[in-house]
């Protein structure tokens, strides 16, 4: 027998089974979810007070159960798969001001899952779905699990006062070396390729 896994609702603290609906009349009417405790417990007290409100709404079928990054275009969200609870990184593009940036908007959208799509490298993480809810667009990636961007670990090491070796440079440098040549070889250029944009995670093996 499969013991149900225990979450909260982000919005109104009550407890539940995750992926069903709040049982809470307010929150059924705004769509609200109960997310994994973990997630739940990570919310500090100033985001309870100015919480996101698509966190714990489904999206397809993908409840947001938190915020892994955000910029001017859209938020990353990690998702969990309903009702598998398969773990995803869902990217929301944010609502336009107006029906002429919306379109640009979902142009842009558009091309960059158009050539993720073509992509199929282990050093590039593959889309799984692309997709738009009330003609909001948005993309369905590979989550990478302890993962961390180059950018923090170059910042951690400099706290740490120690440096990458020649070793690991050269590894990093490498993987990141064939993915770029995958990608050129599908005739997509990154444009943006920094540190930032840039994710470490160690492996077995």
């Amino acid at each position: 027998m499969q013991i149900p896994d225990e979450g909260r609702c982000p919005h109104c603290d009550c407890g539940g089974e995750v992926g069903h609906g709040c049982a809470t009349e307010l929150c059924q009417r705004k769509g609200y979810h109960y997310i994994p405790l973990e997630s739940y417990q990570t919310l500090t007290a100033n985001e309870h007070r100015n919480r996101n409100p698509s966190i714990g709404t489904v999206i397809g079928r993908y409840l947001l159960v938190s915020e892994l990054g955000h910029g001017g275009f859209g938020t990353v969200y990690l998702a969990l798969q309903l009702p598998i609870k398969m773990k995803a990184a869902l990217k929301l593009v944010h609502r336009a001001d107006s029906p002429e940036q919306a379109a640009e908007r979902e142009r842009r959208f558009l091309g960059e899952a158009q050539s993720l799509a073509r992509l199929n490298h282990p050093n590039i993480v593959r889309m799984l779905q692309y997709d738009s809810i009330d003609d909001q667009p948005y993309l369905v990636m590979e989550y990478v699990p302890g993962r961390c961007s180059l950018d923090q670990e170059i910042a951690r090491r400099r706290l740490a006062g120690t440096r990458f070796s020649t070793a690991e440079i050269e590894r990093i440098a490498s993987q990141v070396a064939a993915a770029l040549d995958s990608a050129h070889g599908e005739g997509v250029i990154h444009r943006d390729l920094k540190p930032e944009n840039l994710m470490l995670q160690e492996v077995s093996g």
